[in-house]
């Protein structure tokens, strides 16, 4: 399993977990430095232990950063009679760029919060998050908001939903009128992801997804005045959507297209900031269409961003017109629906069994069927 050394400090913890009946015994050695081990550890059946890069690793590696995957190797040895199974996270702190106090200016905290989230350092996010925000960071009222985002990311991140709502809730009352509306496309995104949480009963998925509609409503009534409104209201019906069919409401889902006017983006019009939420949200469309298998709605989507590639819409499979369509924004330099739709296929496995069409095409990914993919949704005939 691949580990991200160049992150690694002498202070990072590793979670190894036995998920067996066996006793493991965990060692390392370092090449080509004649195989020199350093300390041994004993896990024991079903247990998990945290251990510090620096008790790890022999004493000469000072810096553990500095070390490549080839020349570390860990050796999980079975000493029971039993097989098992064991897995390796990497906990945290982790290196960073660079260090930044809790007084320094605001937008150096949120640059380091960022980082803390997209290096998945579970160590400095529990850490930052058992840590006030300043009085000098809440007198600034064009950053304090954001650091409330970012902290409710962090929870999110952490599975702590009511703390990450609390804070999006905080954040709301301080932002500036004029900025309401993206913050609820943020807020209505942690949510809806969070409502993945396998974990949580179903009476609180409930509750969470009726928040994510509230704060979605919001959105569509702040989005009056705004450009690109067309393209707005289809991203927020693409996420209203993927929540209807998320409790089973299908037709409810296929109901908020039905009026849309699907044109496609001009090529001035592609790269405007503004579509920014759009871009991120239209994966949620997507997504639905797989679920409802709906070869129509997914060509339709399509049609959104064919700017410039306008022959894709002939693709008699409309999956494949999907990852033409994928391939098409990341092109022209729109990584933003790619990236999202990465991370939703990361999710698909906490949608099941509510959402069995895309869990499935989530299978057919991950095995490269090509075949089976193309062929999920049938083919256009007309």
């Amino acid at each position: 399993m691949p580990l991200n050394l160049q992150k690694w400090l002498p202070e990072t913890r590793l979670e190894f977990i036995n998920y067996g009946d066996s006793t493991l015994i965990l060692s390392c050695y370092i090449k080509p430095k004649s195989e020199i081990f350093g300390k041994t550890f004993e896990i024991g059946p079903f247990n998990r232990q945290y251990i510090m890069v620096k008790e790890l690793l022999p004493e000469y590696v000072e810096d553990p950063s500095l070390l490549s995957p080839d020349e570390l190797s860990l050796i999980m040895k079975n000493v029971g009679s039993d097989t098992t199974q064991f897995n390796i996270f990497e906990e945290g702190p982790f290196k960073h760029k660079t260090f930044v106090h809790p007084l320094s200016p605001p937008l150096d905290v949120i640059t380091l919060y960022a980082e803390y989230l997209n290096n998945l350092d579970n160590y400095s996010i529990k850490k930052t998050l058992k840590e006030p925000i300043s009085d000098l960071h809440k007198q600034d009222k064009t950053y304090y908001p954001i650091l409330c985002l970012y902290r409710a990311k962090m929870y999110s991140y952490l599975t702590k939903i009511e703390e990450a709502n609390a804070w999006m809730e905080v954040g709301w009352k301080e932002i500036e009128e004029s900025k309401r509306w993206g913050y609820c496309f943020q807020w209505a995104s942690i949510l809806a992801k969070a409502g993945a949480d396998s974990e949580m009963h179903l009476q609180q998925k409930n509750q969470l997804i009726q928040k994510t509609f509230e704060v979605l409503e919001t959105a569509q009534q702040l989005t009056s005045e705004k450009k690109f409104m067309e393209y707005h209201l289809i991203a927020i019906n693409c996420l209203k959507a993927f929540l209807f069919c998320y409790l089973n409401k299908h037709d409810d889902a296929l109901n908020l297209f039905e009026t849309i006017q699907f044109r496609t983006l001009t090529a001035e019009e592609f790269m405007d900031k503004e579509l920014n939420h759009f871009f991120e949200y239209l994966v949620y469309g997507f997504s639905t269409a797989i679920e409802l298998k709906d070869g129509e709605l997914l060509r339709n989507l399509c049609s959104l961003v064919v700017t410039g590639a306008p022959e894709i819409l002939d693709d008699p499979s409309p999956t494949h017109c999907m990852h033409r369509s994928l391939m098409n924004l990341f092109k022209i330099g729109r990584t933003q629906t790619n990236t999202m739709f990465g991370d939703i296929l990361k999710m698909a496995h906490l949608y099941e069994p509510e959402l069995p069409n895309f869990r499935q095409f989530v299978k057919l990914t991950g095995e490269d069927d090509e075949i089976e993919l193309n062929s999920f949704i049938p083919y256009y005939r007309g």
